[in-house]
């Protein structure tokens, strides 16, 4: 039997009090933010998708992946759903084997196992033209990447 009386009931609402917190966000406002990217028009699949901030006192960055459809919604490095408000450039990278074929899952893709195949300034952290500004009301951030050959190609 509980006693909920005198010196039992202290170490109870102690407990509560402090699970109250437990789960929140450390983060004092976060907005969903997702979008779509395509490569040359198309669904782009598998690519990771950064939100890394522009000045350095602001938040963390925020991270999606890319579904068959090119959609993705971020998160931040912990896992809570959304960005913080602030500028960012939009980072897009994709890994891929040196044949163009997928990276096996579990596999380590660093050095010379794998290749980014997304172009130049897009997946470049200090060049990337693709810049988002994240408000209460602003939540959908589409890229579109035109590969090099398509751009010779004067599309």
């Amino acid at each position: 039997m509980i006693d909920l009386h005198g010196r039992h009931l202290l170490p109870l609402l102690l407990g509560l009090t402090l699970c109250a917190g437990c789960g929140e966000s450390p983060y004092p406002e976060l907005f969903p933010a997702s979008g779509t990217i395509t490569l040359d028009g198309a669904p782009l699949d598998g690519a990771t998708v950064a939100f890394i901030p522009s000045k350095s006192n602001q938040m963390q960055p925020s991270y999606g992946y890319t579904d068959p459809d090119g959609k993705y919604e971020l998160k931040t490095p912990e896992g809570y759903g959304g960005v913080s408000p602030g500028e960012y450039r939009i980072v897009i990278s994709k890994i891929v084997m040196p044949d163009g074929s997928p990276v096996p899952p579990g596999s380590q893709t660093g050095g010379a196992e794998g290749d980014e195949s997304i172009p130049y300034p897009h997946s470049d952290p200090r060049a990337t033209s693709n810049v988002a500004v994240v408000a209460e009301g602003s939540d959908v951030f589409d890229v579109a990447i035109v590969s090099i050959q398509e751009q010779k190609r004067g599309r």
